[in-house]
This record gives C-alpha cells, sequence and structure tokens, in this order.
C-alpha cells in the first residue's frame, strides 16, 4: 500500500499534491481488488462495475465483507519482541505469505531489509509503521539503533 505524505505543515507544499495522493489511493485499491479476487479487474482508467460473484472468499454480497473475511483468514502479527540496540535479525517470514508491515516501538531507528541488510526496503524512526503492500519475500533482516519491540504483519494465503 502506498502512504500518503502529509507534510510537515499546513499550506507549505512539503506532502504530496492532489493528484499523487490520488493515485496512490487508486493504486491502493488496485491492490485490494488483488488480493480480494485473485486478479486485476480494473486497471483504474475508468469507471467499471465489478462482478462480485469473482471473489476468492465465500462472502459475495459486498467488498467490505470480503475484506473482513480475508483478514480474519489471512492477516497474521508475529510479535518479534524486543529487539536490543545494534542487534541485527534475519527472521524467516512463514511460506506463502506475503510482508504488509512492520510495526517498531523505539525511539530510534529500525532499518529493513534483504540479504543480511545488503538490499533496503526503508526504515522507520522511533514508533511507526512501515507499510510493504504486498511483498513476496522468505525472509526479512532488521537492525535497530536503539531498543525497542518490533511486530511484523503478513498476509497468509
Amino acid at each position: 500500500m502506498k502512504k500518503f505524505n502529509l507534510g510537515t505543515g499546513v499550506n507549505n507544499q512539503s506532502g504530496d499534491d492532489g493528484k499523487t495522493v490520488g493515485n496512490k489511493l487508486n493504486q491502493n485499491f488496485l491492490e485490494i481488488i488483488l488480493a480480494c479476487f485473485g486478479q486485476n479487474l480494473w486497471d483504474g482508467s475508468d469507471e467499471r462495475l465489478i462482478d462480485m460473484s469473482l471473489l476468492k472468499t465465500t462472502t459475495k454480497k459486498s467488498l467490505l465483507e470480503a475484506i473482513n473475511e480475508l483478514s480474519e483468514k489471512g492477516v497474521k502479527k508475529i510479535l518479534l519482541g524486543d529487539l536490543i540496540m545494534g542487534e541485527s535479525v534475519e527472521y524467516d517470514l512463514p511460506e506463502n505469505s506475503l510482508l504488509m508491515a512492520i510495526d517498531f516501538s523505539g525511539s530510534g531507528y529500525l532499518k529493513t531489509g534483504s540479504n543480511s541488510g545488503k538490499e533496503d526496503y526503508g526504515s522507520i524512526q522511533g514508533e511507526g509503521v512501515l507499510n510493504f503492500g504486498f511483498l513476496k519475500i522468505p525472509k526479512i533482516w532488521l537492525e535497530a539503533d536503539s531498543d525497542g519491540s518490533v511486530e511484523i504483519i503478513v498476509f497468509k494465503k
């Protein structure tokens, strides 16, 4: 999922403009459609009715009910617990899962990546959530420059 940059102040042009936010919103919606239907049904360029019978869930009445069903079945939170300042860990994600987000509670930075940090996926400063959409990777590498608690959120297919 694409995060909106709200900026640092009112009317100082430090955040995303309206067109960028609209594009990110469309991309986020397309990710939800892909998760619920298992295929891209819409390219975002026009208005279209979606055939709810194509949902990959038992619930086919509404998109909201389908999302609720998917989240009950698929979204798992994995509490890694506390990371010690300077500690580096590589965690194997559950088989057939997609990385959605990492939630960090600490005062410093949490760096994320793969291949023991050679590939950078971004970082979090202080308390926050780093969103990945639906990233298919076998492992996640984490390193903290302060003590903190880490929770990994995955979607298990």
